[in-house]
């Protein structure tokens, strides 16, 4: 179940935050996920 669960894929375009983390580390990939994503601050 475990293998079934993490068998991400993802279509062009949008943000994979596991391949980014092993790619540029947790926190750039934290910093690149914020951006990639338009979320308005909370009032």
């Amino acid at each position: 179940m475990h293998a079934f669960g993490t068998n991400l894929q993802f279509e062009d375009g949008e943000f994979n935050f596991v391949k980014v983390r092993a790619r540029e580390g947790t926190r750039r990939a934290f910093e690149l996920r914020d951006a990639h994503f338009d979320v308005p601050e909370p009032e």
